[in-house]
């Protein structure tokens, strides 16, 4: 997936309802969990959603994560002071670990 200026993100998602086994895409239609920013403030003001599996594209890259973190220029993007802001509602996590489920062209 990309952003209004062209830049590649990583789509991620958990396991859990709603997917495939680890490892393999989610089924189409899946249903998903993720925390996310919908307004500036701190980390306790982000929300756990169900939103819908993502479409994977000819430039990105799909992850079943199984690990995730907050990292300080996270903190600061979900507080609306850092130097760059994705359109809400985002899902912050500069730090993920998993496997790879699926790549584009």
């Amino acid at each position: 997936m990309s952003d209004e200026s062209g830049s590649r993100r990583v789509a991620v998602f958990p396991p859990g309802r709603g997917i495939a086994p680890h490892g393999a895409l989610p089924f189409p239609g899946a249903v998903l969990k993720a925390v996310l920013c919908k307004a500036f403030g701190p980390p306790e003001s982000l929300v756990l959603e169900e939103v819908a599996a993502p479409a994977v594209g000819p430039d990105d890259v799909l992850v079943n994560v199984r690990a995730a973190a907050l990292n300080f220029p996270d903190v600061l993007m979900i507080a609306g002071k850092y130097q760059s802001q994705p359109p809400f509602p985002f899902s912050p996590g500069g730090e993920v670990a998993g496997t790879v489920a699926a790549t584009g062209a």
